[in-house]
């Protein structure tokens, strides 16, 4: 007996849009935007000695970013989540500090342009959410 597969029977999904993160990385870097210094932290964070322009500081970002989420998809042992999350303060302060300056910011790195939406996850099983607390 031979077993013939058929590919026009399989209907395979457009892939989404841009990458995808957990909606728990996407609100700690939000969380962490009031206390983010762009000629502080930068540097810093990317290994510089002052910080870059944006257009070069947003691609140093992005790879930097691209490796992280590529070692957190792999569950490789040298993910650091703590960097993850200032990769991702840095991306949302750059992306915002260049839809202030000049409307919405253009992509520029590898790969698609980051899109960053949040999704509300339920907060338990039966998707309810717990109590308030009590005053």
């Amino acid at each position: 007996m031979s077993i013939e597969i058929r590919q026009d029977r399989f209907h395979i999904a457009a892939p989404q849009p841009g990458p995808r993160r957990p909606a728990t990385l996407i609100r700690a870097a939000q969380a962490g935007q009031g206390r983010w210094r762009r000629d502080r932290d930068l540097a810093r964070l990317l290994g510089l000695d002052q910080a870059p322009d944006r257009a070069a500081g947003l691609a140093a970002l992005r790879r930097a970013e691209w490796r992280q989420e590529a070692a957190r998809r792999a569950r490789a042992p040298d993910y650091d989540p703590h960097r993850h999350v200032l990769l991702m303060i840095a991306l949302l302060a750059e992306l915002q500090a260049g839809q202030d300056a000049s409307g919405p910011a253009q992509g520029t790195g590898p790969g698609p342009a980051l899109r960053l939406v949040a999704r509300p996850v339920p907060p338990n099983a039966r998707g309810t959410c717990p109590p308030a607390p009590r005053a």
